[in-house]
């Protein structure tokens, strides 16, 4: 909730607006074997935004509120299958076929969506190879489309620490439902990498929309297990926009081989198309593992600050209770956080946020 102000040739605006979203899902394996997996998901949004009233100089219907709503709610079925072509790698097809019903201000009507993907993985190599689209097959509103694919190609070593990683993957339309974060574990919000660049056009269809290199090659130089692991990540955007990070990674072991403290230093560039770019730095610090009484600590810390004097200050905590406290709840984390952000040219903001996340069921 808050005040929107505007002021441009038109006039001046002053309302107070809310925004509210709420989010739900579900799954239910209906087969689980080595060989297949058949499963059941539903997931449900609605997102609500109003203006109570307007206040306007030289505007018409001046004082008339606005309210816009969307709301969607979706039913699949998930089928995947499991093929072992040797001790090593496995190839895992799957498919989704399910109805949606959208309702609101947006898109209206009932709908039809599918969706399959193809998965290979070798561990001996360290390599997943996945591709995956989505598809609105049908809609009642013949005027809306959606659509989206997605390749990955990742090499990951045995120790992420030692030897080299990659990652190259190019994105097209909509890849994945917003609400596929509740199911991947993503944080919705903002993100460290690609922050605030929109996705322009793509001048040919075989364009990707994004397309997100990652390289990382970690050095075992330190004793008692620590490493030293340099890293550059690119993310480009359909019509030219660009943002590079490169930095280095120093980590040392835990006294029990687990997370120790880490060091992290980078530089970035941003660049929209047909713009100038703006550079800035970063420097992150973690205290590792921390054994209290009742659990595990993790402080953190990151500054960041680039050449248009905005700048910002993160610190905080996270916090793994023992499995004998947290009983049931044996995946429990929270995260208390603060932050001091400084846009430029307006004054310091402050923040606060607590965080929490628990694993159900059988692990």
């Amino acid at each position: 909730r808050g005040d929107l102000e505007l002021t441009d040739r038109a006039g001046a605006l002053d309302t107070p607006g809310s925004l509210e979203m709420a989010a739900a899902g579900l799954r239910g394996d209906l087969a689980r074997g080595r060989s297949l997996g058949l499963a059941v998901r539903a997931d449900a949004f609605t997102v609500a935004m109003a203006a109570d009233s307007i206040a306007a100089d030289d505007v018409a219907d001046a004082g008339e509120p606005l309210d816009g709503r969307a709301r969607r709610v979706r039913l699949l079925l998930d089928a995947s299958a499991h093929l072992a072509l040797s001790g090593s790698s496995r190839l895992t097809p799957s498919v989704e076929v399910g109805a949606r019903a959208d309702d609101g201000e947006a898109e209206t009507g009932l709908g039809m969506e599918v969706g399959g993907g193809l998965a290979y993985a070798n561990t001996r190599l360290g390599l997943d190879i996945s591709a995956r689209g989505r598809w609105l097959a049908a809609h009642r509103d013949e005027h809306f489309g959606e659509w989206g694919a997605n390749v990955s190609i990742r090499r990951v070593p045995t120790d992420p620490r030692r030897g080299l990683s990659l990652l190259v993957e190019p994105t097209w339309g909509e890849d994945a439902s917003g609400v596929a974060a509740l199911w991947e574990g993503r944080t919705l919000g903002r993100g460290a990498f690609g922050f605030g660049m929109a996705p322009e056009a793509a001048a040919e269809a075989w364009r990707p929309d994004r397309l997100d290199v990652e390289m990382a090659y970690g050095m075992g130089l330190l004793p008692g297990g620590g490493s030293l692991r340099p890293f550059g990540r690119l993310r480009v955007m359909g019509a030219g926009s660009r943002h590079v990070r490169m930095g280095t990674r120093l980590e040392l072991a835990g006294p029990d081989g687990g997370p120790g403290p880490r060091l992290e230093v980078l530089g970035e560039q941003r660049a929209r198309a047909g713009g100038a770019p703006s550079y800035g730095g970063g420097l992150g610090v973690a205290g590792g593992d921390l054994r209290v009484a009742g659990g595990v600590l993790a402080p953190f810390g990151e500054v960041t600050l680039d050449d248009a004097s905005t700048g910002s200050l993160r610190f905080g905590t996270r916090l793994r209770p023992d499995a004998d406290l947290a009983g049931p709840l044996g995946g429990f984390r929270v995260e208390l956080a603060g932050e001091v952000y400084k846009p430029a040219g307006e004054a310091v903001r402050y923040g606060v946020a607590l965080r929490g996340g628990v694993a159900l069921g059988p692990r």
